[in-house]
């Protein structure tokens, strides 16, 4: 999956750094993400046994339990939707219009991936009632998932990874030294504010980071930077990238 999130460059600045902080004498030490997404860093960071995944958006934990407990048959079965007769802006508006009308969340994880493979630079977009609004392109040859579906299915069962569907508030409760916890919100670069996280909310989690802190866990946050942030944000130590 690809998501307005970060790109390869930041990647690999930024799982580094996460890796910086494991410390090779707690075996349980944790490695936490509130904000999910595509899983792309989850994916990257191996450094650690133990880690805590969630988002809050429901489709999207269901598709990683799915990817963890039955990758088989799913493959095969998004297999069905990869050909020539999917590949057509007919096919993908009737396929949108499904994703967000149903409540079938198997059938919904097949159409995520598909939407996400036919969709303008391979983008999922949500609007603020959480209904898909990406556009459709036409490629040549949509690219097939499959390998990225089988190491993520990896990835989910090796040590142990638990995963989530609650409020990112309700991740900080329980935290324990040393615990890692990585924190990509929803982001607007056009604007200072995404329309489901704003000022109030990047309040609040600036005031549960400083908590878990004093409690001895490693708090790190990606920010669109910007002055209101810099501002709520002053007490943080700044990494630039």
């Amino acid at each position: 999956l690809n998501w307005e999130k970060f790109n390869n460059e930041e990647l690999m600045q930024i799982v580094p750094l996460i890796h910086s902080f494991k410390k090779e004498n707690l075996k349980n030490q944790m490695f936490i993400e509130p904000f999910l997404g595509s899983g792309s860093l989850f994916l990257n960071v191996d450094k650690f046994d133990n880690f805590i995944i969630n988002d809050t958006n429901i489709q999207i934990y269901m598709l990683f339990k799915q990817i963890k407990h039955g990758h088989i048959g799913f493959i095969e079965d998004l297999k069905l939707m990869f050909c020539e007769q999917t590949n057509n802006k007919d096919f993908f508006t009737e396929e949108v219009k499904k994703y967000n009308s149903s409540n079938d969340y198997y059938k919904k994880c097949l159409s995520l991936i598909y939407l996400n493979k036919h969709s303008f630079n391979n983008m999922i977009r949500f609007n603020q009632s959480g209904k898909f609004n990406s556009s459709f392109v036409k490629n040549k040859t949509p690219y097939f998932p499959e390998k990225e579906i089988i190491e993520m299915n990896k990835k989910l069962n090796m040590g142990e990874v638990q995963i989530f569907n609650h409020s990112f508030e309700r991740i900080f409760d329980n935290l324990e030294y040393a615990d890692v916890i990585y924190c990509n919100p929803p982001q607007n670069y056009q604007k200072d504010d995404s329309l489901d996280f704003d000022y109030e909310k990047h309040k609040l989690l600036n005031e549960l980071a400083f908590t878990a802190s004093l409690k001895g866990s490693i708090v790190l946050i990606y920010n669109n930077y910007n002055e209101i942030r810099k501002e709520l944000y002053k007490d943080c130590a700044e990494y630039y990238i």
